[in-house]
């Protein structure tokens, strides 16, 4: 009988437990994403208004004749390569721009929700890639990836801050938590034309909160969003993601709106 009561006081606490982990794990990734959001401020800030450089593949890029670093640098993938654990790419000034607008801090740039790992990569003794965020392509000047299909008028990137207009800071996503089988470089691409949700996902945003993400935007405030679609809340495979064509998907819809395009 103290076995049977044990075991049903342990099914009714378990839940409880397990919500407050969830809660706990979202509100340290809030915190990050807003920690992150702050730097990039800060950076633009210093730079008259000019936002951080977020270039495809982490390319250097020059202005004005001098060379500008990316805001981070490395590619995440499922290999043993260095770059998933080489903090430095984060927060090295040499290569990276807003390492030392968040203090170094280089566990911001992981979501704690992330603790995937490939076999080889567990082999290793890693407890985790040290980047899971991706900043969205159409913040910040660079090299950008041309999409075809987009069209001519679609592939636009805010320069400044004062070009967020088409939609304002408040809803311009900077910031997001990428699918552990999507993550490569620092850009995650969204086409704003795409409102009605039928579309390509280029990359998948990641689902780790309980089938949600966490997203910063340009004022500075961070959020944890639920998606709805069952292409959206991908299981982790192992495998390489991208390109995910959907039909009246109302979270690539939502992601579009919140996407900065022309005035």
């Amino acid at each position: 009988m103290v076995i049977a009561i044990i075991a049903i006081l342990a099914a009714l606490l378990l839940p409880a437990l397990n919500r407050a982990k969830t809660e706990a794990i979202s509100a340290q990734c809030m915190s990050d994403k807003k920690q992150m959001q702050l730097a990039w401020t800060m950076y633009a800030n210093d730079f008259n208004d000019h936002l951080a450089i977020n270039a495809d593949q982490s390319k250097d890029f020059i202005v004005g004749g001098v060379v500008m670093h990316d805001w981070c640098e490395g590619i995440m993938d499922w290999t043993s390569s260095s770059q998933n654990t080489n903090f430095g790419y984060l927060i090295n000034p040499i290569v990276s721009s807003m390492g030392s607008y968040n203090a170094n801090a280089y566990s911001i740039y992981h979501c704690p929700a992330d603790i995937f790992l490939s076999p080889a990569q567990r082999a290793l003794g890693w407890n985790n890639r040290c980047r899971s965020i991706s900043m969205d392509g159409a913040v910040g000047d660079g090299t950008k990836y041309t999409f075809s299909n987009w069209g001519g008028d679609q592939m636009w990137w805010a320069i400044k801050g004062s070009d967020l207009i088409a939609p304002g800071p408040s809803m311009s996503w900077v910031f997001i938590d990428e699918h552990p089988d999507s993550i490569d470089d620092e850009v995650l691409y969204l086409n704003p034309a795409e409102t009605s949700g039928t579309g390509v996902f280029t990359e998948l945003p990641a689902s780790l909160h309980n089938n949600a993400c966490g997203i910063s935007f340009a004022d500075g405030h961070a959020e944890i969003h639920k998606w709805v679609n069952a292409e959206t809340i991908h299981p982790v495979t192992y495998t390489v993601i991208d390109q995910v064509s959907v039909t009246l998907n109302v979270d690539l819809a939502w992601l579009a709106r919140r996407t900065p395009r022309a005035p």
